[in-house]
């Protein structure tokens, strides 16, 4: 196995089990979870109904980056929502920092798994 392979195996994993923890953990004990909303959300009567889809949301990210198949777009999707995460978090600081960390991961995931595009200064040699 290459070190690539093996530094995207650990980062998938990573992000995953960040991923699946919150999905997991929100199902279980909602209550908790639901003051991660933002407050005009609480007062919806469908505020826990938006936060098992959420969860499930999570869930199937967490499952597809760990699926290896084409996992720019699950990865792409986790840095921003946990770039959105991070800016919530500000704030706090065991939070703040814990999300930076976790972040930087999905990111660095995202970049190993970018899309290849052809340089400019490459040019393609006919057939």
């Amino acid at each position: 196995m290459s070190r690539q392979k093996a530094v995207s195996l650990l980062l998938q994993f990573a992000t995953s089990l960040y991923l699946t923890y919150v999905g997991v953990a929100s199902l279980i004990n909602p209550d908790i979870w639901i003051s991660y909303f933002p407050s005009y959300i609480h007062n919806l009567t469908f505020a826990f109904v938006l936060l098992k889809l959420w969860a499930l949301f999570l869930l199937f990210l967490a499952i597809w980056i760990m699926s290896g198949k084409r996992i720019f777009i699950p990865t792409f999707v986790a840095t921003i929502i946990l770039i959105l995460t991070t800016l919530i978090s500000l704030p706090i600081p065991e939070y703040f920092f814990h999300n930076v960390a976790l972040t930087c991961g999905a990111f660095s995931l995202c970049i190993i798994h970018s899309p290849r595009t052809p340089r400019i200064h490459e040019r393609r040699r006919p057939a």
